[in-house]
């Protein structure tokens, strides 16, 4: 089972080489690459391993690459701000205040 992603997330490897990272198997296999070990690797490992056992949605997974990758300075964002899985302002799980 590899549990695609809504989006996919590019990260640098290497010198510069860009990597596409489409699913939670191939995201939890960039990570094992990864030599660092930081809280936002191991958080974005078991994300993934969540993921793979059913326990939580492969976005999850996704949001927690998005982060380590951040942290890292490894994201590829295309100058803008990573693309999340939600829109800014949805509601997930609380409430949005509205401006007039």
């Amino acid at each position: 089972m590899t549990m695609q992603f809504s989006k996919p997330v590019c990260v640098l490897v290497g010198l510069g080489y860009r990597r596409e990272i489409s699913s939670v198997l191939e995201a939890l296999e960039f990570l094992n690459d990864c030599p660092c070990d930081t809280r936002e690797k191991a958080a974005a490992v078991a994300a993934c391993r969540a993921a793979l056992e059913g326990r939580t949605r492969s976005d999850t997974a996704r949001l927690a690459l998005i982060s380590f990758a951040l942290k890292q300075d490894q994201l590829i964002t295309n100058g803008g701000p990573p693309e999340l899985a939600y829109p800014v302002g949805a509601h997930i799980g609380g409430t949005t205040s509205r401006q007039s």
